[in-house]
This record gives structure tokens, sequence and C-alpha cells, in this order.
């Protein structure tokens, strides 16, 4: 394994803890009412879980088509496209949540409160949670595709 690669794995890897703590971070902050401080603080987990998501994707590209060329048998694997679909939805998922924080900001810089309705409240409780779930299901399948599961012979 080249530096270059190491490095790369550390990235990815570092990408994947920062996503975690960005996801923890919004979903103990999203409460019923949030102060100023909470919402710059759920742009900044918003901006930090987008960094996260690019960094996750590019870094995992690289390492699938650049740094490791030997994986790409796992294109072949049922489970690893299970994970790239789980990971797919990951992302628009995350959406949500992100542009309902975004739109926050031209209130915040007037100084008004942040609204939200009940049902958009629970909209993005239930995005944060599957994206939670989704989270602790897509290393599990990475390590089962990376073993061999899925690749029929």
């Amino acid at each position: 394994m080249s530096i270059a690669a190491a490095i790369n794995e550390g990235l990815h890897v570092t990408a994947i803890v920062s996503l975690s703590g960005s996801l923890y971070a919004q979903f103990f902050l999203f409460g019923s009412g949030l102060s100023e401080t909470d919402v710059r603080r759920l742009l900044t987990s918003a901006s930090v879980h987008a960094f996260s998501l690019l960094l996750i994707a590019s870094s995992g590209m690289l390492r699938l088509y650049v740094f490791e060329p030997e994986m790409l048998r796992l294109l072949e694997s049922s489970v690893f496209m299970l994970k790239l679909q789980i990971f797919i939805v990951f992302v628009l998922c995350s959406l949500y949540p992100a542009f309902t924080f975004y739109r926050w900001r031209k209130e915040l810089k007037q100084g008004q409160p942040s609204m939200i309705s009940y049902r958009q409240h629970t909209a993005v409780l239930w995005c944060i949670r599957f994206e939670l779930a989704a989270l602790m299901l897509i290393p599990m399948l990475a390590a089962f595709a990376r073993v061999g599961f899925g690749i029929s012979s």
C-alpha cells in the first residue's frame, strides 16, 4: 500500500467518523425550542455533514478505481451494490434536513426565530433516524462484500 492510498483510506474513515458525529449532533440539537445558538450549531453540523459525504464518496471512488483496482470485483457483489444503493438513498435523504436548516440562515440574519411545522419537524427527525440506522448498516455490508459475500461463482 502506498502512502497516498493510506492517506486516502484514513480520510475515508475520518469522514465516516465526522459524518456520524454531525448526525448525532443534529439528532440531539434538533428539538422543538431551538435557540439562535442551536440553529447556528445545526448549520455548522449540516456543513460538516455535507463535507463528510463528499469526502466519503470521493475517497471511496479513488480507493476503488485508483488505489485498489483489484477491488473492482466488488462491483459484481450484490451485497456491495446494496451498500451503494443504501448510500445513495442516504445522500438523498440527507438533503431534506440540510435544506430545512439552510432555509433558516436568512431568518437567522434578520434576527427572527426559526419556524418549522410539526410535520416538517417529524420528517426531519425520521430522515436523521434513517441516516443513523444506515450509518450502522453500510460498514457491515462493506465488510461482508470485501470478504466475498454476494459474489456468485
